[in-house]
């Protein structure tokens, strides 16, 4: 039988006005915290275009219904993304992908349980969609966490680093992966997080878990160390 943990908080699409303004301000926060030009934090506090063609995912407290965590899934599928023109694309050209942005999650002790919720939460949107990759730019912290829970370092530019000038002065890093690779992944790169992502099932997360996921993350399971390594690679 699947282990059941339950979160402190529940993870859903965002859905109403209140919503809407919540995440932006959190966004909004977490990018002023984070050294980007000036503007673009400001830029954030209202909704643009591109949330109204993606899905906005956020972090809801069980305790006093504040949210506490937010990301943004781009669909390929559903028209431009806002993949950056500087991102290097030599290993996803031509495929579909979700990419994902406006990472944010309210500082104190559910940060970091709160942001794993969240990837796991893509994932899921990923796989719905029905694409190839899951693609993220990210500056060095995010980057980090992101290669820990099933993404790498994609080839192009110089090791995959490129910068946004209009958005901060430290070069990004594209990283990705496509979907049947994450799981091995990351078995490979933190196998802490194991339990987390591919053995436990958590019902506060509203996105039904897909049965290709399921397929993949066994696949993942059988596959001996050093195969796993060259799917990653």
């Amino acid at each position: 039988m699947t282990p059941i943990e339950l979160l402190p908080f529940i993870v859903r699409p965002a859905n109403s006005d209140e919503d809407f303004a919540a995440l932006c301000d959190l966004r909004a926060a977490a990018y002023a915290r984070h050294d980007y030009l000036p503007g673009v934090a400001d830029r954030l506090l209202e909704i643009d275009e591109t949330d109204l063609r993606s899905t906005l995912l956020v972090a809801e407290s069980k305790a006093d219904g504040a949210i506490v965590g937010t990301i943004r899934v781009n669909s390929s599928l559903r028209g431009t993304t806002p993949i950056p023109p500087q991102m290097p694309n030599v290993e996803f050209e031509g495929d579909s992908f979700t990419y994902v942005d406006r990472f944010a999650a309210q500082q104190g002790p559910l940060a970091d349980i709160v942001a794993l919720a969240l990837i796991k939460a893509q994932w899921f949107c990923a796989y719905h969609e029905g694409v190839d990759w899951i693609l993220a730019a990210a500056l060095p912290a995010l980057a980090r966490r992101y290669r820990m829970v099933g993404l790498r370092t994609l080839a192009g530019a110089e090791r995959g680093r490129f910068h946004i000038p209009h958005l901060h002065s430290k070069a990004y890093e594209a990283v990705g992966e496509r979907l049947a690779g994450m799981p091995g992944n990351l078995r490979r790169a933190a196998p802490f997080l194991v339990p987390f992502f591919l053995d436990k099932d958590h019902p506060d997360i509203l996105i039904d878990k897909p049965a290709l996921l399921s397929e993949h993350i066994a696949a993942s399971a059988l596959q001996p160390a050093t195969q796993r390594d060259s799917v990653a690679a």
